[in-house]
This record gives C-alpha cells, sequence and structure tokens, in this order.
C-alpha cells in the first residue's frame, strides 16, 4: 500500500490536483439527489473525500479537497443548489468543516510521511544487516578459529595458559 501511495505522489502536481478534483466530484453528484437528511450531511462523505486525497496524493490536493469540499457543501443549504447562504449558522457549519478538515489533512498526511520513512529506514537496517552477514560469510571459519585460539591462550584463573 505504501508503495502506491509514494508513486501516486510522485505524479504531477496538476495530476494529483485534478485526480482530487475528480474525488469531490463525484462525491457531489453521489450526495445531490439525496432528499433525505442525515447527521453529518454532506459533510460526513466530503471529509472522506478529503481525508482519502490528501493521504493518497499529498497535502497539496488534499488542501485543494478541502477548499472544493467547502464550496460544494454549500449547495445543500437554503436556497437549495445555490452557492448563496441565507443563515449564518450555516456559513458557520462550513467554516468550521474548512477549519476541521484542513487539521485532518495536515494530520493524515504527516501519519503517512512518518510511515514511509519508517518503511525506508527498515529498509536501509535490512541492507546494513545484509552487508554484515556477508562480510562474516567471507570472513568465514578462519577468523571464528582465530578468535577461538585467542580465547584459549589467555591464562586461566589458575594461572595456566
Amino acid at each position: 500500500m505504501l508503495q502506491w501511495i509514494k508513486r501516486a505522489r510522485s505524479w504531477h502536481v496538476l495530476v494529483r490536483v485534478g485526480l482530487a478534483t475528480i474525488v469531490v466530484a463525484a462525491t457531489t453528484v453521489l450526495q445531490l439527489p439525496v432528499e433525505v437528511n442525515f447527521p453529518g450531511q454532506p459533510f460526513l462523505l466530503y471529509f472522506v473525500a478529503v481525508v482519502s486525497s490528501a493521504s493518497v496524493l499529498g497535502r497539496t490536493a488534499g488542501f485543494v479537497a478541502v477548499a472544493e469540499t467547502s464550496i460544494a457543501s454549500l449547495l445543500f443549504y437554503d436556497p437549495a443548489y445555490s452557492l448563496k447562504v441565507t443563515q449564518t449558522v450555516d456559513l458557520l457549519a462550513v467554516e468550521i468543516y474548512a477549519v476541521v478538515a484542513a487539521l485532518s489533512v495536515e494530520a493524515f498526511c504527516r501519519l503517512v510521511d512518518g510511515a514511509i520513512s519508517a518503511e525506508a529506514r527498515l529498509a536501509d537496517h535490512e541492507v546494513e544487516l545484509k552487508i554484515t552477514r556477508n562480510s562474516e560469510a567471507r570472513l568465514g571459519p578462519r577468523s571464528t578459529r582465530r578468535r577461538l585460539e585467542w580465547h584459549t591462550s589467555l591464562p586461566t584463573a589458575d594461572g595456566s595458559g
């Protein structure tokens, strides 16, 4: 999974932002026809889209997704399907969502960055271990025999050596 994330984050920034925009558009199209109000609408699905975009595509795509979902969430308030907001409470809800989503983008990106760097450190340690094993194998039985001879030539507690 981390390999896919590293590959996706290596794409050009416009490609990543474009993919995040497609995810936001698909989420909006999925939610618009729903007439039933449920807790967290429209922010719940938008939050999932933002966090997944940020985790896979990086900070820039995540922050763009936050901006896009904040604007798109205005479509769900009265007057319906309009970017105009008539209630201050609705605007406050959008602002709170934007702040929480932006903080979550940073948190999830740091989490993924930490996992990627931990994987890289683990790979480095494995290479070092392999090099150590190869050098010990190359030295072979001769170095082991020398160490045994050195240990047996040390004086013992009774003075014989």
